[in-house]
């Protein structure tokens, strides 16, 4: 067995995937650096759009983000400032902190360990707490852990207040040693809320039945002879129809093209953080084929189109896919992860 051949193939598969994991934090920080947005885009977010893009399926929930304030960063005591936001209807609040210039041979020490942090609000309504990290993500040089703060985001909104100060004290759970570790890491938090969504669908458009009972037209030609005899009471087909036909039969059909529109060229880019561009795909060309009609309606306005006794079917989208965005609401000074349906054009038919 050749082991310097399986080897780099390992090695190759590994720089496979972290330069594409790089490629798309640079996607999102080069928008971000563009038009000077105060705060980073949570590498939970990131991984969010991620794994949707890798796996390209429906998601229930979308997720919006904020970032703490850090005030006193002297490990393991922390004071963070936290806003409180009325109106999410979260079904879930996460708080990650972050530790950035960690040493490459501690990373693998910190997934093992299991760390606990001490909360105490700044307001004598709320008790102190102690949440265990539900997650520990930590590769290079950077520690993410996650704590599952649901219960206390919960109370913050009761008290009505936009913003709270709260003290974290960050140890190792049943060590009383400190987390020396973290020891001259720069920290960042950041709130993540996930809320339900329902606006994640892959369907057809609903405008007509698409398994339908064909009508008994199996050519433009028989079409052609019939009506025209109707209409003229001679046989065959007019010189007119067949210039016509000619002309467009040289034309595109329907059928479904790459169109891939920049967000920066309307302005998008300030809301939109990624991505800067997608294939969303459009519908064109000329609707001349009966088996590209969706519908028996429009087999019908296709016929009488053909002899100017009605309008012309028109190449339109018949099925649609979805496409997950990261926008930043400047109002609430938040990011947002979700995934919007009817964004992405598959296939073409016409109506």
């Amino acid at each position: 067995m050749n082991w310097k051949l399986i080897f780099e193939f390992l090695l190759t598969l590994v720089s496979f995937k972290f330069c594409e994991s790089l490629s798309l934090d640079a996607e999102i920080n080069q928008n971000i650096q563009s038009f000077g947005i105060p705060q980073d885009v949570p590498n939970v977010l990131k991984r969010f759009y991620f794994n949707w893009s890798r796996k390209d399926s429906c998601l229930s929930e979308k997720l919006k983000s904020f970032e703490v304030q850090v005030k006193k960063s002297k490990h393991p005591r922390y004071e963070f400032r936290t806003q409180i936001i009325q109106k999410s209807k979260f079904i879930k609040a996460e708080l990650w902190i972050e530790f950035h210039g960690l040493n490459y041979g501690i990373i693998e020490k910190i997934k093992k360990r299991k760390y606990v942090i001490d909360i105490k609000p700044d307001d004598s309504r709320m008790n102190a707490i102690s949440l265990q990290c539900s997650t520990t993500v930590a590769n290079r040089n950077l520690a993410e852990m996650s704590f599952d703060i649901t219960g206390f985001y919960s109370s913050l909104k009761k008290l009505r207040r936009k913003s709270m100060k709260v003290w974290i004290h960050l140890r190792r759970r049943k060590v009383s040693r400190v987390t020396r570790e973290f020891r001259g890491t720069s920290v960042k938090a950041f709130v993540v809320l996930h809320e339900k969504y329902k606006d994640c669908k892959e369907h057809p458009v609903e405008r007509g039945s698409h398994a339908r009972q064909s009508l008994p037209f199996h050519s433009q030609k028989s079409i052609f002879i019939k009506l025209n005899e109707k209409k003229t009471n001679r046989t065959g087909i007019s010189r007119k129809v067949k210039r016509e036909a000619k002309y467009k039969l040289v034309q595109d059909f329907c059928s479904l093209k790459d169109w891939q529109p920049s967000f920066e060229d309307i302005g998008f880019d300030q809301m939109i953080i990624a991505p800067s561009s997608a294939s969303i795909n459009i519908c064109t060309g000329e609707c001349i084929n009966f088996k590209d009609h969706v519908t028996n309606h429009a087999v019908i306005r296709r016929v009488f189109a053909i002899f100017g006794e009605g309008p012309k079917t028109c190449c339109a989208p018949v099925e649609y896919g979805s496409m997950m965005l990261v926008l930043y609401d400047s109002v609430e000074d938040i990011y947002i992860a979700a995934q919007y349906s009817d964004m992405i054009v598959k296939s073409c038919g016409c109506y």
